[in-house]
């Protein structure tokens, strides 16, 4: 009884891996590649299949020819063993309940197909049931997830191009889109590799393929007759990935070349551009082993020596570095593993590098090496490297006493549990297929035999590569698919019998209904309904499998999370019903979703996130607070209010902002953007929320006119004392510079003249001290307050009223500058003087410091 879907908090691994992992910080050794470069390869329909004619007879030939490789160089590094247990082995009679379990296990040699003891089995599932498996010198289609298989031929399935289909094949499935590699055979003019593109689940399983692509070592950069051989292939969130050793027409070793496009591109169709890196013959780079299940970086390694690898990284992002690794020494001798028999199947067995793996924690690489102290047959020795520092984090060795472990391939799965298929044999033991894994319950500590021979090989090979691979349903990410062969009856090629595998704990066997619920970024909270096993929420990515395919569910989405120092709000869910199905978008700021029924398939759940941006709306240079309107309300639903004020808006959000034209006497002046300044005047700005923003209402600072008294005036022929007055319109902010002022007058002799006089100082007038008393000059009770500076005339209406206006000069220098002003009349008969004094007036224009 299962008491979990999960044994341990899972690492996301295949879904997830960081596009920039400290990248800047890391000393990169000088790269012996030539970088980046590109090219151009034209798409080749495909039509329906060739005649199926028998294949050419294989029963009696060797093994598929393999190009050599220079000897890989002995390093200088430490003779360090790591202190690994010898693997316990575990016949396929003796599977525990609860423990490891084989859920299907099919032969995959459909009536008609070729087969040879260098079988290379290789297969990828896309979906529940759609799937392909290739092997020398065959392939074969699934529809129901690997339990039954239908023959493909590679022969007839594609146009023939240098003499036809020769032998190596590697598949590679990323989402709805698959890729099939097939090697052709050499000629004078070298030879290809043919990659043809399904373009949904469901067309890889039904063996329709929308278009093909020929590559050859000329595309490269080779000459025109070099050729290709021993390729890999994996996949990324963005490309796919392929690499071949180069060969010249006399099978001598000359680089190898690892070469990306577009999955978009390749599905969508039309000619394809592709970018490509060469490691030359002299750079000690041979035979690139990528890491399945890297997408935001791809990882692939060749040996340096045999204390150093080179771990090259390439980034979905755009770069690329390689890193040199210290590792333990290990010795490239490898001695023979005869079986029962006498057989030995390690006859044409060499040490590139076979397995590679990628999860959130790290990226592994794997390979067999010769036996050393301890360690009496050959055995895998497995380093795995931290992608954040890329330093060596671990190294173990996969070994047995009694028989020779090889030919490892690897895969890791959402949990971070790694599957290693490798080839076992040697002693009482026939080449024969395992799988070993590294979970919760055990680190590479048994070896689960899945294809047992009965026999030796006629001839000493075996090999050359298998395929792992995490199951792609959602509801069975923690178990895996792998391929692996056996000998059944003789040791000829006919005798050789591939096979597929779904393979791992019992808990997370394919009898629930998952329900894989993510969110991007990955980390949010999710709040979860229960699931069978009692299990709810959690932080995603994690799986939920309900037993019953009535059960509802309802997912809730925090409306902000935090990843990777920065916070992100919530944008809609996104609901697939089948994993081969489009995301359907649900209604945007809804943050719980819920489905009545599971239904009998996987589903997918996305909570999608959009990183926050913080607004901030400030005002300088105003009195008091200023409203600024703010539209439209932010995540939190503020909208304006009095600056200061901080809005949080999802990314790309337009948001417009509108100032008051003045605060009190300060009038609105600019905004300024991130400290750039915006067109004066200009009370509205539109702002895109795609960064930090800081916006502030800027206004010009006033200093305030003033107005005040210095004295009265005299009493006038008509018995009253004129009253000089100062008007605007600029209320308490007083007279200002460039507005209009007026200089009054009242109460003065009817239709008369009058002369405004304008001063600087009430000190002195010229050298007459002030205020001066005009009785001593023959106008008694009138007084000069001010000097005479400038004048300006002007008469009287019938009531003895006049006035003077003009605005004076906006000028920052004279702002707050006091003049005093008085106005004079003529008063025939007065007195002495024949005029009348008003009183007088003190006036500082104020005006923008």
């Amino acid at each position: 009884m299962r008491a979990s879907l999960r044994l341990a908090t899972f690492r996301l691994a295949t879904f997830l891996l960081p596009t920039s992992l400290l990248a800047a910080a890391l000393a990169a050794q000088q790269p012996p590649v030539q970088f980046e470069q590109f090219g151009t390869v034209a798409a080749e329909p495909v039509g329906a299949p060739g005649p199926d004619v028998p294949q050419p007879p294989r029963g009696m030939l060797a093994s598929p020819p393999k190009g050599p490789l220079p000897a890989i160089p002995i390093g200088s590094g430490p003779m360090r063993q790591p202190e690994s247990a010898e693997i316990v082995e575990r016949s396929e009679l003796h599977e525990q309940a609860g423990d490891f379990v084989r859920f299907k296990n099919p032969d995959v040699k459909p009536a008609g197909a070729a087969t040879s003891r260098v079988t290379e089995p290789h297969a990828r599932l896309a979906d529940a049931n759609n799937g392909f498996m290739t092997h020398n010198w065959s392939a074969a289609r699934t529809t129901d997830g690997g339990n039954t298989w239908i023959r493909v031929n590679p022969y007839t399935r594609f146009p023939a191009v240098h003499g036809g289909f020769c032998c190596d094949q590697v598949l590679v499935t990323r989402g709805a889109t698959s890729a099939w590699l097939l090697q052709y055979n050499r000629d004078s003019a070298g030879n290809a590799q043919r990659i043809a593109i399904a373009d949904s689940s469901t067309n890889l399983g039904n063996d329709v393929w929308a278009r093909s692509y020929l590559f050859r070592a000329s595309m490269f950069g080779y000459p025109s007759d070099y050729w290709l051989d021993f390729p890999d292939a994996a996949g990324s969130a963005n490309y796919f990935y392929f690499s071949s050793n180069v060969y010249d027409q006399n099978a001598n070793y000359q680089g190898s070349v690892a070469w990306r496009f577009s999955i978009t591109a390749a599905r969508t169709g039309g000619n394809l551009s592709y970018a490509y890196i060469n490691s030359p013959n002299n750079s000690q780079g041979s035979s690139f082993r990528f890491a399945q299940g890297a997408l935001g970086d791809m990882f692939f390694a060749s040996h340096v020596n045999t204390s150093q690898l080179r771990v090259h990284r390439w980034s979905d992002a755009g770069g690329y570095q390689d890193y040199t690794v210290d590792i333990g020494q290990w010795f490239r001798n490898l001695q023979p593993a005869p079986g029962p028999d006498g057989r030995d199947w390690t006859g044409r067995a060499d040490s590139r590098i076979t397995a590679g793996f990628a999860s959130d924690a790290e990226v592994g690489f794997a390979w067999h090496v010769g036996p050393t102290t301890n360690r009496p047959f050959n055995y895998i020795k497995l380093v795995r490297i931290d992608p954040s520092s890329m330093t060596l984090r671990d190294e173990q060795d996969l070994w047995g006493s009694s028989r020779a472990f090889m030919y490892p391939s690897a895969a890791a799965n959402v949990y971070g549990h790694v599957a290693i298929v490798a080839a076992t044999g040697g002693g009482t033991r026939y080449p024969s297929t395992t799988v070993l894994l590294d979970d919760d319950l055990e680190t590479f500590a048994t070896s689960y035999l899945f294809a047992t021979s009965n026999a030796g090989p006629t001839v000493n090979e075996w090999g050359d590569y298998m395929s792992c691979q995490m199951h792609p349903n959602s509801g069975q990410f923690g178990t895996f698919v792998a391929t692996g062969m056996r000998l059944s009856g003789g040791g000829a090629n006919t005798d050789v019998i591939p096979e597929f595998v779904q393979f791992g704990r019992e808990a997370y066997g394919p009898s629930y209904v998952g329900l894989n619920v993510h969110s991007s970024p990955a980390g949010a909270q999710i709040s979860c309904t229960a699931d069978a096993n009692g299990e709810a929420g959690g932080t995603t990515p994690f799986i939920r499998g309900y037993g019953n395919v009535n059960a509802s569910y309802t997912v809730d989405a925090p409306g902000r999370t935090v990843s990777g120092g920065s916070t992100w709000l919530f944008d809609r869910w996104a609901f697939q019903s089948r994993p081969e199905n489009s995301a359907v978008l649900q209604p945007v700021g809804v943050r719980s979703f819920a489905q009545s029924a599971i239904g009998g398939v996987d589903q997918i759940v996305e909570a999608r996130y959009v990183p926050e941006r913080t607004l901030l709306v400030r005002a300088s240079n105003a009195p008091s607070a200023v409203s600024i309107q703010v539209t439209p309300v932010d995540f939190d639903g503020n909208g304006g209010n009095n600056a200061p004020m901080d809005r949080f808006y999802k990314d790309g959000t337009q948001v417009t902002l509108t100032a008051p034209g003045n605060v009190q006497c300060n009038p609105f002046a600019y905004w300024l953007i991130d400290g750039v300044a915006q067109p004066a005047g200009q009370r509205s700005i539109t702002v895109t929320m795609d960064a930090f923003k800081v916006v502030v209402a800027r206004f010009t600072p006033i200093t305030l006119g003033v107005v005040s008294s210095l004295g009265t005036g005299c009493t006038g022929s008509n018995g009253r004392v004129p009253n000089h007055t100062i008007t605007h319109n600029n209320g308490a902010c007083g007279p200002q510079q460039g507005t209009t002022t007026s200089y009054n007058i009242a109460d003065g002799p009817a239709n008369g003249m009058a002369v405004l006089q304008f001063g600087t100082r009430t000190d002195f007038n010229g050298g007459t001290p002030l205020p001066l008393d005009l009785g001593l000059i023959g106008a008694p009770g009138c007084t000069l307050y001010h000097d005479l500076g400038f004048d300006v005339s002007f008469g009287t209406d019938a009531g003895g009223s006049g006035r003077v206006t003009f605005a004076s000069p906006a000028d920052p220098a004279t702002v707050g500058f006091n003049l005093y002003t008085s106005v004079t009349m003529l008063d025939q008969g007065n007195n002495a003087l024949n005029i009348v004094q008003s009183n007088a007036l003190r006036v500082a224009q104020g005006g923008a410091q």
